[in-house]
């Protein structure tokens, strides 16, 4: 989500990072690939793709909620292995990883906290290096930092959950964004806290979904979601323009969880929060380790056809959070924490600035091709 984050209040306003979404603003294709232009220091003149999506709006005066879904790209064989060399360290992590406090104390919940905040891939001081032209946000990776470093200091599966807020987000008059995730994790007395680092320090899970709705759910009409803490995104493989929507897709914000199988409410948790069955997970999340339904790509998000890269954060991610765990025998350990050999590798972009006109939301539209 887009925000300026002054720690300590709850005053959170302007754009300066896009916290983790999928964006939908009212704003011309073509005005849209010029702001995202200017505000990466970008040369005006697009690239292929985006000069694809220029052709398209001019034909259609602008309207675009036509545009086709194209086939998704074939990896190569480097992308493969780089996706399974991330993959396996995911898994080693999880695996090697001690299971030995079912809750936080207060203090723990701090450390945990701040490990997240300070991390060197997670941090939002890194985010301009993996997300340069401010499309992508990484809510979602911070999320699956916060479940990875959970897992290292101790923590069972069993205890920590992911909190997903799903529908028409915004913090000002127009929808900016679709989604925010954050990691739930079980504190003094069983009780659940969001480890989030839009905020000044672990909330109680009531006081994080008081504040998301107070501040950026504007029209109360946001779902919540309770899921695995392996489920990394809703899927997002497509994303119908908002006057195609058939309630097919949780990403919609016209998806009604109750009338789907699989949704289970949670009234504990007020209107509108919902746990889900493993084969909804499967279903509507992109998941790490699913044998079932859309699993999570490492390397980067497609949407309707269109592939933007994470530009190494997982890999780099991995190759942070490996070391902390020790590692099995068989594991070719000084392997693993080296960076990757094939994944994508980032160039490092500008650090945005703060603007009183929100140049962030529109990015991941226009690359879509997707307007209100």
């Amino acid at each position: 989500m887009p925000f300026l984050h002054t720690r300590g209040s709850d005053n959170i306003y302007g754009a300066v990072f896009p916290q983790g979404a999928i964006y939908m603003k009212r704003m011309s294709l073509s005005i849209a690939i010029l702001l995202c232009a200017v505000s990466s220091g970008m040369a005006v003149s697009p690239d292929p793709s985006v000069s694809y999506l220029i052709k398209l709006n001019a034909a259609v005066d602008g309207a675009v909620a036509g545009l086709p879904v194209l086939p998704e790209p074939v990896p190569t064989a480097a992308e493969k292995i780089a996706r399974a060399e991330i993959y396996s360290k995911y898994q080693i992590i999880l695996s090697s990883a001690p299971e030995t406090k079912p809750r936080f104390t207060e203090k723990e919940l701090s450390s945990l906290y701040n490990s997240v905040v300070a991390n060197k891939v997670a941090s939002l001081d890194a985010l301009s290096r993996y997300d340069p032209t401010g499309v992508i946000g990484f809510c979602f990776g911070r999320a699956m930092t916060a479940h990875l470093l959970a897992r290292a200091a101790g923590a069972p599966d069993g205890s920590i959950r992911k909190l997903f807020m799903v529908g028409d987000m915004r913090s000002g008059a127009d929808p900016e964004w679709r989604f925010h995730v954050t990691t739930l994790v079980k504190g003094p007395q069983d009780a659940w806290f969001a480890v989030d680092p839009v905020f000044e320090k672990p909330q109680p899970v009531l006081d994080w979904i008081k504040r998301v709705r107070s501040i950026w759910d504007k029209s109360k009409k946001a779902k919540l979601y309770f899921v695995d803490p392996s489920a990394v995104l809703p899927d997002l493989r497509i994303v119908p323009a908002p006057n195609e929507e058939k309630q097919e897709h949780l990403i919609e914000v016209s998806f009604d969880p109750a009338t789907k199988d699989g949704f289970t409410a949670k009234p504990e948790f007020g209107p509108l929060a919902y746990s889900l069955s493993s084969r909804a997970e499967a279903e509507y999340f992109s998941q790490v380790s699913t044998s079932a339904g859309t699993e999570f790509d490492f390397l980067g998000i497609t949407i309707n056809g269109k592939t933007i890269p994470y530009n190494n954060y997982f890999a780099d991610l991995m190759n942070d959070i490996l070391p902390r765990i020790p590692a099995p025998a068989a594991f070719d350990y000084a392997h693993a924490a080296a960076p990757s050999d094939f994944a994508i590798r980032a160039a490092s972009g500008p650090r945005f600035k703060a603007d009183a006109i929100n140049l962030y939301s529109p990015k991941l539209d226009a690359f879509i091709g997707k307007t209100q």
